[in-house]
């Protein structure tokens, strides 16, 4: 999956950056977030089965928002760019 692989390098290329583990720096995002965890694939994945739905015609993308947000995630570390746009 892109999008997992994707956060994936991101966690590699901040870590090396910070001089850190992986897991510091996975646990320190999740510890930032209002669920202190990440969403799950199949979460997300019901999440977007719904919003395509009968069920949710009267739901805009204002009316439901994320828990978290991955904005501050994203941005890098110095002013090495290669986080964001290497693959």
């Amino acid at each position: 999956m892109i999008v997992i692989d994707r956060i994936k390098y991101i966690l590699e290329c901040r870590a090396n950056q910070k001089g850190t583990t992986v897991e510091v720096v996975k646990s320190a995002r999740d510890e930032a977030l209002r669920l202190k965890r990440a969403e799950t694939p199949e979460e997300f994945a019901t999440a977007v089965e719904y919003l395509v739905s009968r069920t949710a015609s009267y739901i805009t993308g204002e009316s439901l928002a994320p828990a978290h947000k991955y904005v501050g995630f994203l941005r890098p570390v110095s002013d090495d760019q290669s986080c964001l746009f290497n693959s």
